[in-house]
């Protein structure tokens, strides 16, 4: 009796089949509409917030050494999936008169970097993250460009843990604790070793990345300056 009713229910539907098509055209058509109508109002959503998110990584991009630069989200037409119809592509201009291109393509490493860390304090205010991490961010940048990264480094350590690993004196005389770390091959491994950096450690490993020569007077006298200067500046906030 059970298979019969099964049958019976199969037969019906092959009879009815024109009713069943429409009925299940129907039902596409309609959830076709809200998923339409779902994805345009997330691309409303976003039109918003990615013009507050440039004008937010144009201020910090202002305060690391790029006064011209122009930042833009842009969302181009892609096909629907669960994410929208959206494809986001972030557009950048880096000197006055330059239209927006896409910034994989036109910047530079040290822009680059600038440009990620802008997003990384954007993108964690307001978040749970405790703690970031940058591997060397100040990467191709150096003089006032070094030193306003290390300043912004600092002012958002106030905030969050920040772990930096650098190559820059200047970032680096910004740190509250300085660690050394080294790989050395040991038979067939290499281990990596680290070492908290104390006093006259901190300044002499300074002085080693100035000039290579941590026992040079004109490189520790620089690394001095370094650090008198960074601490007077975390001292005044900026």
């Amino acid at each position: 009796l059970r298979r019969y009713r099964e049958f019976k229910s199969e037969v019906e539907s092959l009879n009815d089949y024109e009713y069943f098509f429409s009925k299940y055209q129907k039902e596409e058509s309609d959830a076709a509409a809200v998923f339409q109508a779902k994805a345009e109002y997330l691309h409303d959503l976003r039109v918003r917030a990615g013009n507050d998110l440039s004008r937010l990584v144009e201020k910090e991009l202002h305060d690391v050494m790029l006064p011209n630069a122009k930042f833009a989200l842009s969302l181009e037409e892609g096909s629907l999936s669960a994410d929208g119809g959206d494809r986001a592509v972030f557009l950048i201009s880096m000197n006055k008169g330059e239209t927006l291109k896409p910034l994989a393509k036109i910047a530079s490493g040290g822009e680059m970097s600038r440009v990620f860390l802008a997003l990384e304090i954007i993108l964690g205010r307001g978040t749970e993250v405790e703690i970031m991490i940058f591997d060397e961010i100040d990467s191709g940048m150096g003089g006032k460009t070094a030193a306003a990264v290390a300043q912004k480094l600092a002012a958002l350590s106030r905030g969050i843990q920040v772990f930096a690993i650098t190559h820059s004196p200047i970032v680096a005389s910004y740190a509250d604790a300085h660690f050394y770390i080294e790989k050395k091959g040991v038979g067939e491994r290499t281990n990596v070793y680290i070492a908290k950096l104390e006093g006259d450690g901190v300044k002499s490993e300074i002085a080693r990345m100035i000039s290579g020569d941590e026992d040079s007077a004109v490189s520790l006298s620089q690394a001095s300056e370094l650090l008198e200067e960074a601490g007077k500046n975390k001292i005044k906030g900026v």
